[in-house]
């Protein structure tokens, strides 16, 4: 473990959580204290029992806590903070192997399962991850009460603030600028290599919207990241974006599967098709879905009641628990029943190493688990830059 990297990095995510609750980073230090500090004699009792360099890690680590207002922040969304002596050993949330220095979290009680096949990681690596998540505004600090965030995520907060002072943001001018560079790179790269004939055409200036200006009122939902990214994002010179998969136009968006949960005046905007198949998935009325995490038909549990639609890659719904620039790719035929297709995490679409599958419509470019943070499905940026990959 690199121990002075990793002390850095646990102190800037301290200090973004300090700041962004409305203190100012001249008055961190004075209400700081160490593992050792806070835990006094119960925390010298492990001495023995702990590494150098985790001894030196806890040392000089910072956990602020200003004791006459009661404010004892949470280290960061995922995690609360270090663990109390008593339960340092046990077997849950963020474990961390002594002898490899490496680690993995267990936030749900399904990971613990068999938590030698998760993968670890070195504490640098998933502190370095949580610092990008923070810069990238993914993660975010607020203040008690007031502030920007709640005013535009009123939702994120709740009748309980579970991670005071973070907060989890579905969307941001980050996520955008990413997912459009993305598709820029994507669309420039395709067009650099087509046919002489059409070359002379995509050396013109680049047209920008895949949908018109001349229809941004028609279209019902807010302006979140789907609506976003429709008008500004760059119109390829060609139809096909994949094989059998075209992107969407104007006169392609009256015909939206889902049109009839669009409205302007709801907070969540319901699956919005980007690119879309000629070829339809249908649902067998045999089938019984029991929750969102029912991996054999599209991830639309509230939107049910339509049992035919375009198979493509679908924007998925919104809510305040899930980032909005999440996809699912809906097949028109189930694979991964013979245990050759995978997850990200190298899982079959059963969710296991061995070469039993299941057939799924939906676990195409999903990631699977990810050990540093809750579920979120693949990006849509994550897709792009998988194409973009194959492209050059």
């Amino acid at each position: 473990m690199n121990v002075e990297r990793c002390i850095s990095l646990h102190n800037e995510i301290v200090r973004h959580g300090w700041v962004g609750s409305g203190r100012s980073a001249d008055t961190l230090a004075s209400h700081s204290k160490s593992w050792f500090e806070v835990f006094g004699d119960e925390a010298e009792a492990e001495r023995s029992n702990l590494s150098p360099g985790l001894i030196q890690f806890l040392e000089q680590v910072q956990i602020p806590r200003v004791e006459e207002e009661g404010f004892y922040p949470e280290f960061f969304y995922w995690v609360q903070g270090l663990s109390h002596p008593e339960h340092m050993f046990e077997f849950k949330d963020m474990l961390y192997d002594q002898k490899t220095n490496l680690c993995t979290l267990s936030l749900t009680i399904y990971d613990t399962d068999d938590i030698s096949t998760q993968n670890w990681y070195s504490l640098e690596t998933v502190l370095t991850l949580w610092l990008s998540q923070i810069r990238n505004e993914t993660i975010q600090a607020a203040p008690e009460k007031g502030g920007r965030l709640r005013e535009e995520w009123p939702e994120v907060f709740g009748e309980y603030w579970e991670h005071a002072p973070w907060v989890f943001v579905p969307y941001n001018e980050n996520m955008l600028k990413h997912n459009l560079d993305v598709w820029e790179k994507l669309v420039e790269a395709i067009e650099s290599r087509m046919p002489a004939a059409s070359r002379s055409q995509a050396a013109e200036r680049p047209m920008y919207g895949l949908l018109d200006d001349n229809i941004r009122d028609t279209i019902d939902i807010p302006h979140q990241c789907a609506y976003d990214f429709l008008f500004p994002a760059r119109r390829p010179r060609f139809k096909m974006i994949a094989p059998g998969l075209r992107v969407i136009t104007s006169s392609d968006f009256p015909e939206q599967p889902f049109r009839s949960y669009m409205s302007k005046d709801k907070e969540e905007v319901p699956p919005v098709l980007l690119f879309q198949s000629d070829l339809n998935f249908s649902e067998d009325p045999t089938w019984t879905p029991q929750s969102l995490d029912d991996a054999m038909v599209p991830n639309f549990f509230d939107y049910r009641d339509i049992k035919t639609y375009p198979s493509g890659l679908y924007l998925l719904p919104t809510n305040h628990r899930s980032l909005e620039d999440g996809i699912s790719f809906v097949l028109p035929y189930a694979i991964g029943g013979k245990g050759f297709a995978r997850r990200g995490d190298g899982t079959n679409f059963a969710g296991g190493e061995d070469s039993r599958g299941k057939d799924s419509f939906t676990e195409l470019y999903q990631p699977g688990r990810r050990a540093l943070e809750e579920f979120q499905a693949q990006s849509l940026a994550g897709v792009l830059e998988s194409w973009l990959g194959m492209v050059e």
